[in-house]
């Protein structure tokens, strides 16, 4: 099963599905910023980029799998995006957010991603951190993604209540050191996830994304989940 924020890299035949399905979900993207992407699609670095697993909208078939391509582009100061959809069978490789994030900490890649994960808190025993966006893009293209305007996307899992409060505080502190914001979720299982900073507002509920839905959860189911995830 794909989760949302898993990267894929695609077959051949896998890439050239992915260019085509990019016209069925086209939305404002011009021809020339398209015209940029698809070569990048295509034959980057060998293996083409890696596509992003996305939520599943109405529009992508069943036998398929949603993605998304991301670039080093930006008009206007939007990052250029594409979506697409491809046959699951046009895998072959599958990466998750915390392999993603081992790969960026690995001593020797110093780069400005590592310099800046390296100062996050560690994580508790049982507990894992994870990469998306455009560091996690970084890290696995190549490709120079994360600049000045990029925030620092994160996903945790396994944290309690507790060190989830505690995370947040030293993160808010770090954001201000590297002048970068974060955007953190928090894992719920099964492709669900809820953004960190809900989960410590004065709200009764809170908005929890899904593979395939957006949804509104009570607080108090939330911190069930939460304490069944950590214990299981």
């Amino acid at each position: 099963m794909f989760n949302r924020h898993d990267m894929v890299f695609l077959s051949p035949s896998g890439r050239r599905l992915a260019v085509e399905n990019v016209q069925k979900h086209l939305c404002s993207l011009a021809e020339t910023q398209l015209s940029r992407m698809i070569p990048l699609i295509e034959g980057h670095n060998k293996r083409g980029l890696p596509g992003v697993v996305r939520r599943r909208d109405e529009t992508v078939c069943p036998e398929n799998i949603p993605i998304g391509f991301s670039s080093p582009f930006r008009i206007d100061g939007v990052r250029v995006r594409v979506a697409s959809e491809v046959p699951v069978n046009q895998v072959v490789e599958v990466y998750t957010p915390y392999e993603i994030y081992d790969k960026a900490c690995k001593p020797g890649l110093n780069t400005h991603v590592t310099e800046i994960l390296q100062q996050l808190p560690v994580p508790p025993a049982g507990a894992e951190i994870g990469l998306f966006g455009a560091m996690a893009f970084e890290v696995m293209s190549g490709l120079n993604c994360f600049d000045t305007s990029s925030d620092v996307d994160l996903i945790l899992k396994g944290f309690t209540l507790g060190q989830l409060e505690f995370f947040l505080k030293s993160v808010q502190v770090l954001a201000t050191k590297i002048s970068h914001a974060f955007d953190i979720e928090v894992w719920l299982g099964n492709g669900r996830g809820v953004k960190l900073q809900e989960l410590f507002l004065d709200t009764k509920s809170c908005l929890v994304k899904g593979n395939e839905s957006v949804e509104l959860i009570t607080r108090s189911q939330l911190y069930d989940m939460l304490a069944v995830l950590v214990k299981g």
